[in-house]
């Protein structure tokens, strides 16, 4: 951790930035601080793209929606991460959380990047837009005026280091339709649109990690036939050699926030984890994709939150819940790889500032990582064992598989 003054300089430029008039000038401030000492917002694309070969397995990644009191949720995320020797975890905000909660992509990435040097993290902090959507009320009034909102949107977030970036047109399939294919129409044209939108405007440097979507959060679950209409439509609207989307987001059982029952309880979720695996699958071995996410999970039992790693669900979203020690646990309960080298190469799934020496070789550091996804997910299947055990007894959900 930082020291107290340093902390505490930190602290007053967050305020400063988030109450103050010179917000602008203090998110430049605190981004330079970061860049001096090695922490740098990056995209995610390259790991996602080595899970896609099948170079690596065995982890997953989550992201967090942190919706208030930013900068102290995410010093909370670092602090568990640096306490427990774990990376690829994502901060992330949407479109609808940017309006409600008051906070640009500038004011996020200066709380996130802040808490970062607070809490003495280093290295690569991955940003994320998350549900970049298409309003499906809008859209239907004045398409054009919608589509060059999000693009403004777009050129905010990038501009403010968000180098992953999820399009959510999933709002416009037309599920009256007959054909899959043209149900997922416009969904699969203006995701194609907007990725191109996002290669013309990255930065040179770098590749950005563009997220679709093919079924929207709350609808029918998704299926396989979903995801090759969709895909059929996209890559044919693609320039041939642009590079494409890097992960694929489903539906498979949740809501966001969940349902509440007449008594006040939440409804328990029933996720459809066979559907998710298959899409997982697909998305990889025919679309060279990461995988397939999962939204929701913040209404999720813990006893489920192993079995994402073990049928290759590329990511799942923590929406910020009622206590922070949920997030803290959320950094902990997975270990997604560890730390080997001390700076972010393109072609390696590194982390943050080396922790032990730096193995000699990528399938060295592949081994490793494969030992420690096994030592920690056996971890996790035998504490989800006795928990499920429990359940049964009980009588309340048991997160299993059909």
């Amino acid at each position: 951790m930082s020291s107290n003054l340093e902390t505490n300089s930190i602290d007053t430029l967050v305020r400063e930035m988030v109450f103050g008039a010179d917000a602008k000038d203090r998110q430049v401030q605190i981004r330079q601080m970061a860049l001096e000492k090695n922490i740098f917002p990056t995209s995610i694309q390259s790991l996602y793209e080595e899970i896609g070969k099948g170079k690596y397995s065995g982890f997953t990644v989550p992201a967090m929606n942190l919706r208030g009191i930013t900068y102290e949720m995410a010093r909370a995320a670092f602090r568990a991460a640096l306490k427990h020797n774990v990376g690829a975890f994502i901060f992330e905000i949407a479109r609808s959380e940017m309006s409600y909660t008051l906070q640009t992509p500038g004011e996020y990435a200066g709380c996130v990047l802040a808490a970062a040097i607070a809490e003495g993290f280093e290295g690569p902090v991955f940003l994320q837009g998350d549900h970049i959507q298409i309003r499906r009320v809008n859209y239907a009034k004045e398409p054009r005026k919608e589509l060059d909102f999000t693009r403004s949107l777009i050129k905010d977030l990038i501009d403010a280091g968000f180098y992953n970036i999820d399009i959510d047109a999933s709002t416009l399939v037309d599920i009256d339709k007959a054909d899959l294919v043209e149900q997922q129409k416009t969904n699969g044209l203006i995701t194609a649109e907007m990725t191109r939108f996002i290669r013309l405007h990255q930065p040179a440097d770098i590749t950005i990690s563009i997220g679709g979507e093919i079924g929207e959060i709350g609808s029918g679950n998704s299926t396989v036939e979903d995801l090759r209409a969709f895909m059929q439509v996209y890559n044919h609207d693609m320039a041939p050699g642009l590079k494409g989307i890097s992960k694929i987001s489903v539906q498979t059982g949740t809501t966001h926030g969940g349902v509440v029952l007449p008594n006040g309880r939440i409804a328990d979720v029933q996720l459809d984890f066979d559907t998710l695996e298959k899409l997982s699958k697909l998305a990889r071995e025919e679309y060279g994709m990461g995988g397939a996410v999962q939204h929701g999970a913040s209404t999720l039992p813990d006893e489920c939150f192993d079995i994402f790693p073990r049928i290759g669900t590329l990511r799942y979203i923590w929406p910020q819940g009622s206590k922070i020690s949920s997030l803290t646990a959320l950094i902990s309960r997975n270990l997604y790889w560890r730390r080997f080298t001390p700076a972010w190469q393109p072609n390696m799934p590194v982390t943050v500032k080396a922790t032990r020496p730096r193995p000699s070789s990528t399938t060295e550091t592949a081994s490793a990582l494969s030992a420690t996804s096994r030592r920690n997910s056996g971890i996790c299947r035998r504490k989800s064992s006795a928990r499920s055990e429990r359940n049964s007894k009980t009588g309340s959900l048991s997160c299993t598989r059909s």
